[in-house]
């Protein structure tokens, strides 16, 4: 290698001709250093680590240094700040040095932690790129300084009633009740979100309050809506009459506690697989103890996503999904003839995730059969009836 170096650099030695010239030498690396990829090559191989591995990096050379962390656009400040910076340093220095070192950020992740407005200021003073600020009912949001609000753009945690108006650019919600987005005069304070997630109080459910909601913010692409306890068939069809007047949305989430017995879901279910066009993940929770009758949903036939959380074995799995390319099944316990017939039903199929208390060589078997599936997650916590040879 000294004796290749030595050559190169003889032939790159000049006579002198009487003149003063300023020839500049060509730069020469070593076959195995970094150094020789510019700064963007760099900075694109350094893209692929992760947030930890770039700090422990950091130290190796000046180029990695002022590479590593050009290409983040987005931190989670909470994880950050819990896993790597473990010195004593005060949350206001920590700030201040996240700040230099992202000089690119784009969206900042508080949730989980309470930032008052000189921590927030820190980056809208030093990272110019700054759109987005995601943060909790505990970091103190609705007393942000004006300039820092519109940067705000969701909000999660809200266990309280408080103002938003002055978020004009918030677009996702998390809140305990649908109440909270209300004011004492029953004004709607969040219009034209994206995505929502809150809890359904079937003692509170005020059908008309929902209803100005669905009208003001006929935009909503997400919906997450947890705890549902629907004691009559009328209830839940007002729930969810009211969903599909949503053309907009792309995934919902039901998750349910208790349902009128003997009931079938679908039947409630079936107005918004028909007006919801635009609908691809749909997940259903049924925590209920009484009989549920989840055989069919032919009125969802745009879905590719569909996620069922079943705590009762009365049910069938004869759930047609032409389209569908992801189905997560889980709490379920599989018998020999679950799966039968389950190329016709999905012939799209790419990833199957289950999760039971029983699996067997017949399961495996019927599920060999999907033409298209390339991921299989089986996680049985009881019995899995499977050997080494049922994979070969």
């Amino acid at each position: 290698m000294a004796q290749q170096l030595t050559q190169r650099m003889a032939s790159l030695v000049t006579t002198d001709d009487g003149e003063d010239k300023d020839i500049q030498q060509p730069k020469i690396y070593a076959k195995d250093s970094m150094d020789r990829f510019g700064d963007d090559m760099f900075g694109l191989i350094l893209s692929y680590l992760s947030l930890e591995d770039r700090f422990r990096c950091e130290c190796v050379s000046k180029q990695i240094q002022r590479t590593v962390f050009e290409s983040v656009v987005d931190i989670k400040l909470y994880h950050l700040i819990r896993n790597i910076y473990k010195t004593k340093t005060t949350l206001t220095q920590a700030m201040e040095t996240i700040a230099k070192k992202f000089p690119n950020i784009q969206i900042i992740d508080c949730r989980g932690m309470i930032c008052n407005d000189n921590n927030l200021q820190i980056f809208h003073d030093n990272c110019r790129h700054l759109r987005h600020i995601y943060c909790s009912k505990g970091s103190n949001c609705n007393q942000l300084i004006p300039k820092l609000r519109p940067l705000v753009t969701r909000i999660s945690d809200v266990w309280a009633k408080q103002s938003f108006i002055n978020y004009h650019r918030l677009s996702h919600l998390s809140v305990t009740f649908i109440c909270y987005v209300f004011d004492q005069n029953f004004g709607l304070m969040a219009k034209n979100l994206l995505s929502f997630e809150f809890t359904f109080k079937v003692k509170d459910f005020n059908n008309q309050l929902l209803s100005r909601f669905v009208a003001e913010n006929q935009s909503l692409r997400c919906l997450v809506i947890k705890e549902i306890q629907c004691n009559t068939s009328e209830t839940l069809n007002e729930l969810t009459e009211q969903l599909s007047r949503l053309p907009q949305l792309r995934r919902l989430r039901l998750e349910f506690r208790s349902l009128p017995k003997h009931y079938s879901l679908c039947e409630s279910l079936r107005p918004i697989g028909v007006k919801c066009k635009q609908l691809k993940r749909l997940a259903l929770a049924l925590r209920s103890k009484t009989t549920q009758i989840v055989d069919s949903i032919e009125e969802f036939r745009q879905l590719k996503r569909l996620d069922l959380t079943l705590d009762s074995q009365w049910f069938g799995l004869r759930i047609s999904g032409q389209r569908l390319t992801h189905l997560w099944l889980k709490d379920l316990k599989l018998i020999s003839d679950r799966f039968v017939n389950c190329h016709e039903l999905w012939p799209r199929l790419q990833c199957l995730s289950i999760e039971c208390t029983y699996f067997s060589r017949q399961c495996l078997d019927q599920i060999s059969t999907l033409p298209a599936l390339q991921t299989l997650i089986v996680q049985c916590f009881v019995t899995i009836d499977l050997s080494d040879n049922d994979f070969s």
